[in-house]
């Protein structure tokens, strides 16, 4: 599978043979359950995960009678599918966005039995959920703060670089990660530019946390 824009894959194609058997050139693969396509927009991914979150919550809608159990349910079964490795996959379009976040409200809608006329943002506050969006920027910031703290395999511990280490002195600010010069598309999509830009918009008082759990613990406070 060869990764790039529309534009420089326009006119691109792959031949590789082994043992003189040719290996079929493909446009998109699951790895560890993501679906990565060649343009790294994780399309094919997000279609697969709605589709099949979809389906889990109008079967936990036909099986259950209790708000209670399907609040529980789709903690249990559904969220869990959808935050999985969405630091990787996070969408970057509004499109993307919006379509995932249907999900949460349907998921809404169902346990509090409500009608499409209910407004959203009333029934978040009734369940005390936030968005899918809010989860995954909680969940990019707090593997950030890992990589930092060197609390990941070895081979991340260099993904982001302080401002203290570029500019020698040790300022307030020195917690935030240097911003890198992104020319292409492809490069905003990826975890370093998006946790970079989380980061950074964060309050001092989650930078200097001394532990991974204070730092949860301080994020949800502030923003959950």
């Amino acid at each position: 599978m060869l990764i790039g824009t529309h534009q420089r894959l326009r006119n691109q194609s792959l031949s590789i043979s082994l043992d003189n058997n040719d290996i079929k050139q493909v446009y998109s693969s699951k790895y560890l359950g993501v679906i990565i396509d060649n343009h790294l927009s994780f399309e094919q991914h997000v279609n697969n995960l709605t589709s099949r979150a979809r389906s889990k919550l109008l079967a936990i809608r036909r099986l259950m009678s209790l708000p209670r159990d399907v609040f529980l349910l789709h903690t249990a079964f559904v969220l869990p599918a959808i935050d999985y490795c969405d630091v990787a996959w996070s969408p970057n379009t509004k499109k993307f966005t919006a379509k995932i976040e249907k999900i949460q409200k349907l998921a809404a809608r169902i346990a509090l039995r409500a009608d499409t006329t209910a407004r959203t943002v009333d029934l978040y506050k009734k369940l005390n959920w936030s968005t899918l969006e809010q989860r995954r920027r909680y969940h990019t910031a707090k593997y950030v703060y890992k990589v930092l703290h060197k609390l990941t395999p070895p081979y991340l511990h260099n993904t982001f670089e302080l401002s203290q280490a570029k500019t020698g002195r040790l300022l307030r600010n020195n917690f935030r990660v240097f911003v890198p010069q992104i020319k292409t598309c492809l490069a905003r999509k990826s975890f370093y530019y998006r946790g970079t830009e989380i980061w950074n918009s964060l309050p001092y008082s989650l930078y200097e946390s001394p532990t991974l759990e204070l730092f949860k613990r301080r994020y949800i406070e502030y923003y959950l």
